[in-house]
């Protein structure tokens, strides 16, 4: 079945942004500081690369790797939000 988002997937990926939020905090990391999204709410939670690779399951350089990284995979953004306990939207703009 052929559905508007299929024929249009960047509106699927707008209208779920629709009710994202981000606290200021980890807006202006984020705008004013330049670092990526994951690097911004993972200073905002508290959180050390070691605790996000734990929770992860993989190493501490690897996770430095994700959260430098501009072209994460889908399955990895969905994998830091869960650690991170927010949704997997907040990681992506």
């Amino acid at each position: 079945m052929t559905t508007e988002y299929t024929k249009k997937p960047w509106l699927a990926v707008a209208k779920a942004q629709e009710n994202v939020s981000y606290p200021l905090d980890v807006a202006e990391m984020h705008a004013i500081k330049g670092y990526s999204l994951i690097k911004a709410w993972r200073i905002y939670l508290n959180k050390t690369q070691k605790e996000m690779a734990e929770a992860m399951h993989i190493t501490q350089g690897a996770f430095s790797q994700i959260e430098k990284s501009d072209h994460n995979q889908a399955e990895t953004v969905e994998r830091v939000a869960k650690a991170l306990g927010i949704l997997p939207e907040q990681l992506v703009l």
